[in-house]
């Protein structure tokens, strides 16, 4: 498996201030999530303007913290890297559109499994799709890209694609049907161990 390309160039949303690039787009991920996952200490990583908690609290039904790395995000309730948290704080991480911006993608995720006790939710743009057009992208994955990085670091529980807010989220997929699917964006669901799917060597 080749993995994908870091762009030489990008910007890093970081160091911008203001709403610039963290629009309210993933507005239906987050309600699937609230839905589906509940009685969890949830730590929502890369939360912005922190529309994302009442989502994925779901009526109290989730206990959620919400973080950011930019200091001027203030609807956030910590700026801690996810390197710098304890391991077993939380139960589920969640990062919406996030591992797209991450430099260090492999070691992001390896964190991020170390802090949630339960399993880490990533969404992220397909790169069949969106051919990593966006300036803030360090990098974009195709979905056999995501499947093979999320298992060798962890376990894979669960695949799904749909559009990028969220409207419209498939079913569960097999890896064979997540690999084929053109739709824009994916959903991966990532545990410890490698009990789970298992993605072929190579």
């Amino acid at each position: 498996m080749i993995p994908p390309k870091r762009k030489p160039q990008f910007v890093d949303l970081a160091w911008v201030g203001g709403s610039a690039g963290r629009e309210d787009s993933q507005g239906g991920w987050q309600s699937f999530v609230g839905r589906t996952k509940t009685g969890h200490r949830i730590l929502d990583m890369g939360a912005g303007l922190g529309l994302s908690r009442a989502r994925l609290a779901n009526g109290g039904a989730n206990e959620v913290v919400l973080q950011d790395p930019s200091v001027e995000m203030a609807a956030v309730d910590i700026h801690t890297p996810i390197h710098e948290i304890g391991s077993d704080a939380f139960t589920l991480v969640t990062a919406f559109d996030v591992i797209e911006h991450i430099e260090e993608d492999w070691a992001w995720l390896a964190n991020a499994l170390r802090v949630a006790s339960h399993s880490v939710i990533l969404t992220t743009p397909n790169y069949h799709v969106s051919q990593a057009a966006n300036p803030h992208h360090v990098r974009e994955y195709t979905p056999a890209q995501l499947y093979w990085m999320a298992s060798r670091i962890g376990t894979v529980l669960e695949c799904r694609c749909g559009d990028p807010v969220g409207e419209n989220i498939s079913p569960a997929l097999s890896p064979a049907a997540f690999f084929d699917s053109r739709s824009p964006h994916l959903y991966i669901e990532v545990a410890r161990g490698r009990e789970g799917l298992v993605f072929p060597a190579g």
